[in-house]
């Protein structure tokens, strides 16, 4: 329901609604005139953010948002990172994204055509989700109540992951706007795909190492917040996330063809528009309860046939202007069945046909459902077995890609080569399973990518000044591909020795009592009883030794919420370097004592660590290719 009457906090989204809906008629009457629409619908969409937070902090239970999702005693942090672990706040966090990237637009997209066109696409984006913001979850809804305090907070949320999860992820999902926006201006102002591709590109690889990024912290809150230490559970929300994920590895690699020999431009420009309407689905289906999940926030059928019928005009516009204005480029690239290029397009074959799984294995229920009314739920061994083979062939693919050439390289030795690999690696899988395949070939990958490394510098072969001379020659593409492909393998590596390896014990135990796991003595020195502002809890304080050696004390707890009458478990993680040991502790038996589960997670760090250097990857070749395009605009004005 509209509620703009009951106070003045309603105006500036009005505004802005309605600043963004002119903007593509006053940008052409006007262009220099209609920046200051830009810059006024970020810092008024800034303001009802700044306005959100400000009535969560000083408790004005008047509004529905702080009434449902607060009370006074909730710590101050929670009240700010809190604003948006709601339906409401979230979407206007999604909305000053919106806003902030049109304004990245702004500041540093060139030429002026092209960016006329694409900041108008990104206003008119801004506008439909504004107005499904100010009709379906308008956070500045007021109420009247005599209450003195509110509701409570999901316990589940009070956590320092809430305050940097969701802005970081955010900025991965709308960071696909720009994207969207700069291929349909592309197509409509007629820019050649190469031309595309050097505007883009930057783009594409700062969103997507935001996104990664942003899907790697809600894997680590989950292993430190859910309580059975795992970091992944193919949950409706993880796959929403996952799938514009996959379909901008896909991008990235696709438009290096483009960008070198004008082939699969089509293709990369359907990408493009995909990948940013995955990027909605994954940010709204969810919110709309459309599809149930840990993280849902709300189940109103009003608000997700909004959504339906909004990401329906998007993707169906944006198809139509590909089908109307793109002119298909003549492409004439010869090149062999062995080279990069057929690497290319079985790594994007590999990597949409992943999309295509965790799509299916997500939407099948919510349809079954509405044909049916049959509630199902696809389990992990559906996307354990596809994904293990999918892997097993794209580790081998990055494997062979680095001793091929662009167009083709026939030699017998490189073939005889890959033919011994794959020989070895079937029998591999037929002897000791998809497993060990798979740990070894993220090995061998490992050593590989450090071979041709060497190879390019010419480590041991030349002095070490000229390795170093060669080493700083090499071009910031390359470092980030090595840097990626290394992370990639590395976070194989932690993810299958962390499931597979762990060890567990479950038992009750009094103070002083002991368990051994992996060689470590875990031992229950005391218990306590502690209260906050918000909770109350049982501590328990393990001491973890190694051969009577004190190395490490854990300190989990059971909360009780006083406000929200909900229990929920705190674990406590030590980190011995590579692996982890990981407590959580239960309920209470007068006759047993205390129930703790103890995990030990060995080499799981490799995956935070693979995260970080693929994250890093994308981030170096994204702000090289950001300075490139600068330069070379300066040096033609």
């Amino acid at each position: 329901m509209l509620n703009f009457v009951d106070s003045v906090v309603n105006l500036p989204l009005l505004a802005t609604c309605i600043l963004s809906a002119v903007y593509p008629a006053a940008s052409y009457l006007s262009f220099t005139f209609s920046k200051i629409f830009t810059y006024a619908i970020f810092f008024l969409v800034s303001f009802a953010v700044g306005l959100l937070i400000y009535v969560h902090v000083t408790d004005n239970f008047s509004f529905c948002n702080v009434y449902y999702n607060s009370y006074i005693t909730k710590p101050l942090i929670y009240k700010i990172c809190g604003v948006w672990g709601n339906y409401e706040g979230s979407i206007l966090l999604w909305l000053w994204m919106l806003s902030a990237h049109a304004l990245l637009l702004e500041l540093l997209l060139k030429p002026e055509d092209l960016k006329r066109v694409a900041i108008s696409i990104q206003h008119l984006l801004y506008c439909g989700f504004s107005l499904f913001v100010m009709i379906t979850s308008n956070p500045f809804t007021r109420m009247i109540t005599t209450e003195l305090d509110g509701l409570g907070f999901n316990p589940m949320l009070q956590d320092i992951g809430l305050a940097v999860h969701p802005p970081i992820l955010f900025f991965g999902y709308v960071g696909f706007s720009t994207v969207f926006s700069i291929t349909l201006s592309s197509i409509m102002v007629q820019k050649k795909p190469q031309e595309w591709v050097r505007i883009v590109n930057p783009w594409v690889l700062i969103s997507w190492s935001f996104l990664t990024c942003g899907i790697a912290l809600g894997s680590w809150w989950a292993y430190r917040e859910l309580g059975w230490g795992g970091f992944w559970f193919w949950d409706p929300v993880e796959n929403s996330s996952l799938m514009p994920w996959l379909l901008g590895i896909a991008l990235i690699h696709i438009i290096s063809l483009v960008k070198k020999f004008n082939i699969c431009c089509s293709f990369a420009f359907l990408l493009s528009i995909l990948t940013f309407g995955v990027s909605l689905i994954g940010t709204f289906l969810i919110r709309s309860g459309i599809l149930v999940s840990v993280h849902t926030f709300a189940n109103d059928p009003e608000r997700g046939i909004y959504i339906l019928i909004l990401i329906g005009i998007i993707v169906s516009a944006s198809i139509i202007i590909l089908m109307v204005f793109f002119k298909k480029p003549e492409e004439s690239c010869c090149f062999s069945y062995v080279s990069k290029i057929t690497a290319i397009m079985i790594n994007n074959i590999l990597f949409f046909t992943a999309f295509v799984v965790v799509f299916v294995g997500t939407i099948y229920p919510v349809i079954l459902e509405l044909l049916t009314g049959e509630v199902i739920s696809v389990g992990s061994q559906y996307y354990n077995m596809i994904f293990s083979g999918l892997v097993i062939v794209l580790l081998l693919l990055m494997v062979f890609v680095l001793e091929l050439s662009w167009q083709g390289n026939d030699s017998v030795k490189i073939n005889l080569k890959y033919f011994l690999i794959i020989f070895m690696i079937l029998l591999l899988i037929f002897f000791k399973g998809v497993v060990v395949s798979i740990l070894l070939l993220s090995v061998l990958l490992i050593i590989s990518s450090l071979k041709d490394y060497s190879i390019k510098i010419k480590l041991f072969k030349v002095s070490l000044d000229e390795s170093v001379k060669l080493a700083i020659s090499l071009n910031g593409r390359y470092y980030a591909m090595l840097i990626s492909h290394m992370g990639f393998s590395i976070l194989i590596l932690g993810a299958i020795c962390s499931t597979v390896f762990q060890e567990t014990k479950e038992q009750y135990m009094r103070e002083n009592s002991r368990v051994g796991i992996h060689g470590f003595e875990i031992i229950l020195s005391k218990l306590s009883l502690i209260k906050q502002a918000n909770y109350e809890a049982v501590r328990g304080l393990f001491l973890i030794k190694d051969n009577d050696k004190l190395i490490g004390k854990l300190l989990p707890e059971n909360r009780f919420y006083m406000v929200e009458r909900t229990r929920n478990t705190e674990s406590s993680v030590y980190h011995n370097f590579l692996s982890d040991i990981y407590i959580i502790v239960g309920d209470i038996d007068v006759h047993k004592g205390i129930a703790v589960k103890i995990y030990y997670k060995p080499y799981i760090n490799l995956i935070w660590i693979g995260v970080c250097m693929i994250v890093l990857g994308g981030t170096i070749i994204g702000v090289v290719t950001f300075k490139k395009k600068a330069s070379n605009i300066t040096v033609s004005t």
